[in-house]
């Protein structure tokens, strides 16, 4: 009986440093970082493609002037994205040779979604007055 308490407590001892392992990899600035560039490649290329659809449909196109406050919004949430993206590239280690290649890329991705996609712009539109309700 005490051997099998001990395999199984050996058994379960394992298990738990291997998950651990596991989460240590996982949460590791390695993992992270390549894990949010795929996930802001998927919405750059979610964005082209909505505003491709949009731009190849048969409906009627709605051309909207945008007011001053608006851009202003949208040069804000760009900014402010790109401080967050420079400052995470800046701090890891995984783009110490690269550094300058991953900000310029990743500056491109977010003034495309931010500033020049449709879909990209209505999503920070809705996002703020979203915001604006919850406050009001």
């Amino acid at each position: 009986m005490n051997t099998i308490q001990n395999d199984l407590i050996n058994i379960t001892s394992k298990i738990f440093f291997t998950c651990l392992h596991n989460l240590k990899i996982l949460l590791s600035d390695n993992f992270l970082f390549f894990a949010l560039q795929a996930v802001f490649l998927f919405i750059v290329v979610f964005a082209y493609i909505k505003d491709w659809r949009e731009n190849h449909s048969n409906e009627a196109i709605l051309h909207i002037k945008i007011n001053e406050k608006t851009i202003n919004l949208f040069y804000a949430f760009y900014f402010g994205l790109t401080g967050i993206i420079v400052a995470i590239i800046l701090a890891i280690d995984v783009t110490k040779d690269f550094r300058i290649f991953w900000i310029i890329l990743d500056n491109f991705g977010l003034i495309y979604v931010c500033l020049l996609n449709k879909w990209g712009r209505n999503s920070i539109l809705r996002g703020a007055i979203h915001i604006e309700n919850i406050r009001d």
